[in-house]
């Protein structure tokens, strides 16, 4: 059996134990043990431990909210290897910056000795317990919005530069190319999906602090470039 089929028949079974029905079959209840003991021995402890794991969060359906909610304290649980988060509050779940402190672990580490299986299935399993980052449900101060972006940036800095240290030249490195590519999904996904909006892009006609969105036209833009100039022009006048 070769272990894409292995991982399947070991998802069925994990569905088929929430069955009450089915499970309090004796009969059943044997040949799934039997089965269950059969495939898991048949596994080896990596495979267990990360890309089996990955298989079983996308068969567990996400279509209605506690749903949704269980899968994300399963992720969550897998990747800090903690089951205490299959208990946590739905607003407890998810820390940015723990997980960004929890992305320092040596199984992270870009290097010789990266086993980028292992990398691709860990931050694909981070991908699904992230959902929507948990945001601040109600805004009542803007320095809250602005401080859970401050964390999201964060946090794809940190996942950026790990896929820029990957490098994935020649086709025997696939492996690296998933693993790249895996990264930089989770990475555009907390850019322009988990952050509140979009981030502010660098303008330089405009001052300090002042967003792009802020000045309506390259009129303005203009206008509020040359205006500072003339400003920096009369101080060097009066000074002289």
């Amino acid at each position: 059996m070769t272990a894409d089929a292995r991982t399947h028949a070991l998802c069925l079974l994990c569905r088929l134990a929430l069955d009450a029905t089915a499970i309090n079959n004796g009969h059943v209840t044997i040949a799934f043990e039997d089965a269950f003991a059969n495939l898991i021995d048949s596994v080896n402890s990596t495979q267990y431990d990360h890309e089996l794991r990955l298989q079983l969060l996308r068969s567990v359906p996400a279509s209605s909210t506690r749903l949704n909610c269980f899968r994300q304290r399963l992720a969550m649980a897998f990747f800090y290897e903690d089951s205490s988060f299959l208990t946590k509050q739905p607003v407890d779940l998810i820390i940015l910056s723990d997980v960004a402190k929890h992305l320092r672990q040596p199984q992270f580490t870009i290097g010789q000795d990266t086993d980028y299986s292992n990398l691709a299935a860990s931050v694909a399993i981070l991908d699904i317990g992230l959902d929507n980052g948990n945001p601040p449900r109600s805004i009542v101060a803007i320095q809250s919005e602005d401080g859970f972006n401050k964390e999201v940036d964060s946090l794809a800095k940190a996942v950026k530069g790990r896929f820029m240290r990957i490098i994935d030249s020649g086709a025997s490195h696939m492996l690296r190319t998933e693993a790249k590519d895996v990264l930089e999904a989770l990475h555009c996904r907390l850019t322009f999906a988990v952050r509140t909006k979009q981030k502010p892009k660098a303008n330089p006609f405009a001052d300090p602090g002042v967003e792009t969105s802020q000045l309506a036209d390259s009129g303005a833009f203009m206008k509020a470039f040359l205006a500072r100039q003339k400003e920096n022009v009369q101080s060097d006048v009066r000074q002289a």
